[in-house]
């Protein structure tokens, strides 16, 4: 009962093209279906939003059910329809779909049917930034299983992860999840609903909301979960999480060690992806650090002093 007030004060509204006042939750086993027997263990399809719901007179005909309406996955504690789910854990899962799936309801209602009249796309939200609000709208409902989870992927190799050039896969979606929560804890959860219901798109959408360069962001939040992970109080809260502790409820941040004097460390990193070395140095003096990339990449840094 709670989620529809949780996600419309925090998102805002979603539209009623049918004028029914009502938001249709079906619970199939066609959604089960869509994950292989025995595919579970590494991930499945809990639920999804279609938008050509919304849309009747641009899809063929038959292909829309012309409502707000998504689609869930059904309790099948024996497998029937091809993994085990039982029915405890299932209804959790779906709690969560439900608030995740809603999200996306809303951000479809702002981007296509208000602001593109109902056919335009070009104010869509970029694929990282429509996922990522979602999975925050699990956490602004309770429901963060799934989030800790794929976050820890991200965690686990965060230089293999990129932020903004994706979106879809596990650890694409853990990135987004702890990016977005952080702008949430540095500038107030009302920037949720104003990523939402603006026209921009992508980091141009970001800095708009939160009048900060994309990249500087994108540092402060690599800085913060590094301190996080170490378990140390920075000076500015900026560099904190408010929300979550990330050391305590979240896998470890995996950091690369090494002693660099005298020999370069190559390495590869995704775009937007954060890596984190360990730089240790021998002896008193002073150090020139070089950073550079390959081609025409270019490369962000923040150096953090403990000795």
């Amino acid at each position: 009962a709670h989620i529809y007030p949780t996600n419309t004060s925090g998102f805002g509204s979603e539209s009623d093209i049918n004028n029914d006042g009502k938001v249709v939750i079906l619970l199939t086993p066609v959604v089960n279906e869509l994950t292989p027997p025995g595919g579970a263990t590494t991930g499945y399809i809990a639920g999804f939003f279609m938008p050509g719901d919304l849309l009747p007179a641009y899809v063929p005909t038959g292909a829309s059910n012309g409502m707000e309406i998504y689609y869930s996955m059904v309790p099948d504690p024996t497998g029937i329809y091809g993994n085990v789910y039982p029915k405890d854990q299932a209804l959790e899962v779906i709690k969560g779909v439900t608030a995740h799936e809603f999200q996306h309801m809303i951000m479809f209602n702002y981007r296509v049917l208000i602001f593109g009249s109902g056919y335009n796309g070009a104010y869509m939200a970029e694929l990282w930034v429509d996922e990522g609000l979602a999975h925050i709208a699990e956490d602004l409902n309770g429901y963060d299983a799934s989030n800790i989870r794929r976050a820890d992927l991200f965690l686990n190799d965060p230089g293999n992860v990129t932020l903004i050039h994706g979106g879809d896969d596990l650890e694409e979606r853990g990135a987004s999840f702890l990016f977005f929560r952080y702008l949430g804890d540095r500038f107030g959860d009302g920037i949720f609903r104003d990523i939402v219901q603006t026209k921009k798109t992508g980091t141009d959408n970001i800095e708009y909301v939160t009048g900060l360069p994309f990249k500087e962001l994108f540092t402060d939040w690599a800085a913060t979960m590094y301190f996080e992970d170490m378990g140390v109080t920075p000076v500015d809260p900026k560099y904190s999480y408010t929300s979550l502790d990330l050391a305590a409820d979240f896998g470890p941040l995996r950091v690369r060690q090494s002693n660099i004097c005298g020999s370069p460390y190559m390495g590869d990193v995704k775009s937007y992806g954060p890596d984190f070395l360990i730089m240790e140095f021998t002896g008193a003096g002073i150090y020139d650090i070089n950073i550079s990339s390959a081609l025409y990449g270019s490369m962000n840094a923040a150096l953090i002093r403990f000795q």
